[in-house]
């Protein structure tokens, strides 16, 4: 963690004892405290409902989601932890406030904080209060939050000066997460720009910007003219394994493993009675629980690559013609196309016949290059975001199973 995420005091590992963490800040020792929630504050809930928000309005308005909506009414100016009373967030759904807000009927509030900081309530509470809720059900999911449920919660404290080292840590953890999550959004904003003003419009031969010094039309083209199709035969998992002679792709890699390029295989097989691949191949899925996941492609750049069951490989017929990186990015600018020739109800398909008759536009081999490129960078620095919010995301679970008793 960088210095915006350090404390004052450094953490130290401590031995076990009764109703003491695991890990704590240095200069603090005792047992915490334990009390009902309702000794440490008052609740109550909102009395407004989701229909009273405004648009753009002053105030922030927390209503039965995670979304928070806008009013120009306020109903408390105070320190506050929220939580979602009935509804898809019930139990999931929290938020920690200081300030004037209004607040939804159905949105359970925990204010005038006693003998407890209104962070460390909120990162305790948030941590520990869905375990609670469920253990009280016997369905696995919770329909709505009675009062007795927070009031009768057991909380476990330490001194004041421990729960506000406690609270800042958290929230400082916080800020970082949210300043790598902002970076990962733009990133991603950037490209779904870029992917609408670099690819010409449907019935169009130029885009909206491009590299200096290329101005050519772009030469437009039916997809089945210009690549021929193949299917991956069956990879069974049981064929995959450590020390195999030969790379592979399953199917289930394109949506958990592989991004829209594909530049080193890890997986191994022995099976070789498969379809190997040719550099620049574009893969997609045949089939998939819904019909947005079929327009997933991507570019494997490696030869000899064994290529598993229901996996659409398409095959450019004049290599040095068409960017196999390139081409999958610009199928994704078609999804609209595509999905209008996917067929089935309950599972979705994808053929060589849903695209061989979609219009492909392309410019030079070394436009082409170029574009792919760019949106090669913009992954790479996408994925990075996405390694360290997950990072960032680990850590921050380890230290509240180990901060907290």
């Amino acid at each position: 963690m960088n210095d915006e995420g350090k404390s004052n005091s450094a953490l130290i590992t401590q031995h076990s004892a009764f109703n003491t963490p695991a890990i704590r800040f240095e200069g603090f020792g005792g047992e915490w405290k334990e009390k009902r929630a309702i000794e440490f504050c008052s609740i109550s809930t909102g009395k407004n409902n989701t229909q009273d928000k405004i648009h753009e309005g002053k105030y922030p308005f927390y209503v039965r989601s995670a979304t928070i909506e806008r009013s120009n009414n306020y109903l408390f100016d105070e320190e506050a932890v929220l939580t979602v009373g009935d509804g898809v967030g019930t139990g999931k759904v929290y938020h920690y406030v200081n300030g004037k807000y209004d607040l939804h009927q159905r949105v359970y509030r925990m204010y005038d904080f006693n003998d407890i900081t209104g962070k460390y309530f909120f990162y305790f509470f948030s941590n520990n209060f869905y375990k609670r809720v469920i253990s009280m059900t016997a369905k696995t999911s919770v329909d709505s939050v009675r009062l007795e449920m927070i009031a009768d919660m057991m909380i476990n404290a330490p001194v004041i000066e421990e729960q506000t080292q406690i609270g800042n840590f958290f929230q400082q953890l916080d800020r970082l997460i949210a300043q790598h999550q902002q970076k990962h959004d733009k990133l991603r904003c950037v490209k779904k720009a870029l992917l609408e003003k670099m690819f010409p419009k449907q019935g169009e031969t130029q885009p909206a910007i491009r590299f200096k010094g290329f101005s050519e039309a772009w030469e437009s083209k039916v997809l089945g003219s210009i690549v021929s199709f193949y299917k991956g035969k069956d990879l069974p998992k049981s064929s995959i394994q450590d020390g195999g002679v030969y790379p592979c792709i399953h199917y289930d890699e394109l949506f958990t493993k592989y991004s829209e390029v594909i530049e080193v295989v890890t997986s191994r097989t022995n099976q070789n009675e498969n379809l190997f691949s040719i550099s620049n191949d574009v893969l997609m899925p045949t089939s998939d629980v819904t019909p947005k996941g079929l327009v997933k492609s991507c570019c494997v750049k490696q030869n000899g690559v064994v290529l598993g069951g229901d996996i659409l490989v398409i095959r450019s017929n004049n290599q040095g013609v068409i960017d196999g990186a390139f081409l999958s990015r610009f199928i994704r600018t078609r999804e609209q196309q595509v999905l209008q020739n996917v067929t089935g109800s309950t599972v979705f398909h994808l053929y060589a016949s849903s695209i061989e008759n979609l219009d492909i536009a392309f410019p030079s081999i070394e436009e082409q290059t170029k574009i792919g490129n760019l949106f090669q960078q913009l992954d790479t620095l996408i994925t990075q975001q996405q390694t360290q919010l997950t990072q960032l995301a680990n850590i921050k679970q380890s230290m509240l199973a180990k901060m907290f008793v």
